[in-house]
């Protein structure tokens, strides 16, 4: 059955093979099995390659040659409600159906005029016949924004590695609670609850499901949708953790990606990330209400904070070196103190204390 769950996920990779109507289903797959990439076995299973039937298994087509690890379709439209649709694998580079490594699977009726993720995960080691694969659905799947914003996209998550165990997920940037509080949760081949419309760009960082206190040392920023070179015009797409967490291999190594609609797939830049909180603690009556500015002055967004009291923790993304700019409350033209700061390592949590300026 897993070989099967494993056919069933690969023949949506086929290429347009019905004409698109309402009569279709409309389904993206994302391919994060890092064994398959350079498996030692009888059949090397660098790349697969994708045979499709849709009359039962009378007639074959080859639907998609060559198909790798952290690689993704499009959205391909399928026949709806057909009990006919069957699936095959083969090698890459195969010669014919005659090659078709497992036998046939017969594929489920699909919704009509729905749209579906389709994620393989899991570990797979042909030379000891070791396969745990399976396919996992998300749906409804989104090709694009539901924002309304000019650089609004609309994220999907999925956890696809083997050995990095449970995750939370924060976004870094537009957080409306303090960066301790997480804003999802990610198990081994599980998706996030569902799409999140973020503005601009934005940094994932991932944490320890069981402890807080526990980052990884680098995000994965995603760019602005003015970004074209990246976005090629999507406005939405799957952000995919894939990969082992503790390989020397750099093909299979830990590593987030996002695939989207048209089926790119791009790797999100690493950034260096940390926790940041900051007391204050100066008593000057005349001091008692100031905005914080991080890096630039003016800062458009600072931080208002009052005396003896603190900021929520936040992300800090980049270098170790901040410099914070304080100035009254409301003031944007003359600042108070500028302090330059050295951090802890990424991955790690700081507090400032300023007693005096």
């Amino acid at each position: 059955m897993r070989h099967a769950a494993w056919m069933w996920a690969i023949i949506w990779l086929g290429g347009r093979l019905t004409a698109q109507n309402n009569d279709d289903a409309y389904v993206q797959l994302i391919h994060t099995v890092a064994d398959v990439v350079g498996v030692n076995s009888p059949v090397i299973l660098d790349s697969i390659d994708v045979y499709i039937s849709t009359n039962g298994g009378s007639t074959w087509t080859r639907a998609v040659d060559n198909f790798k690890f952290r690689q993704a379709t499009e959205f391909i439209a399928l026949p709806a409600n057909s009990s006919l649709l069957r699936a095959g694998i083969a090698p890459g580079n195969s010669t014919g159906p005659d090659e078709i490594l497992l036998p046939p699977y017969s594929l489920p009726s699909l919704a009509p005029n729905t749209y579906y993720v389709a994620a393989i995960a899991g570990t797979i080691d042909f030379s000891t016949s070791q396969v745990d694969v399976d396919i996992y659905y998300f749906s409804p799947a989104r090709n694009a924004t539901t924002g309304s914003g000019a650089n609004d996209v609309d994220l999907l998550l999925f956890h696809g590695s083997p050995n990095a165990g449970p995750v939370s997920y924060y976004w870094a940037e537009d957080r409306t609670q303090h960066a301790y509080v997480r804003d999802g949760y990610l198990s081994y081949r599980g998706y996030s609850t569902g799409y999140r419309t973020l503005p601009l760009d934005n940094i994932l960082v991932l944490g320890d499901s069981a402890d807080a206190n526990f980052i990884l040392a680098q995000g994965f920023r995603y760019p602005s949708r003015s970004d074209n070179a990246f976005w090629g015009g999507q406005s939405a797409g799957v952000v995919f953790i894939s990969g082992y967490a503790n390989t020397s291999d750099p093909a299979k190594q830990l590593g987030v990606h996002i695939a989207l609609p048209n089926g790119r797939v791009e790797r999100l830049s690493p950034q260096d990330v940390r926790r940041l909180q900051i007391v204050h603690n100066a008593a000057d009556p005349a001091l008692a209400r100031v905005d914080i500015h991080l890096g630039t002055f003016p800062d458009p967004y600072p931080l208002p904070l009052d005396f003896r009291q603190a900021t929520p923790a936040i992300f800090f993304e980049g270098t170790g070196n901040v410099t914070l700019i304080f100035s009254a409350r409301g003031n944007t033209t003359t600042p108070l103190a500028t302090v330059n700061l050295t951090l802890p390592p990424a991955g790690s949590n700081a507090a400032v204390l300023r007693r005096a300026w």
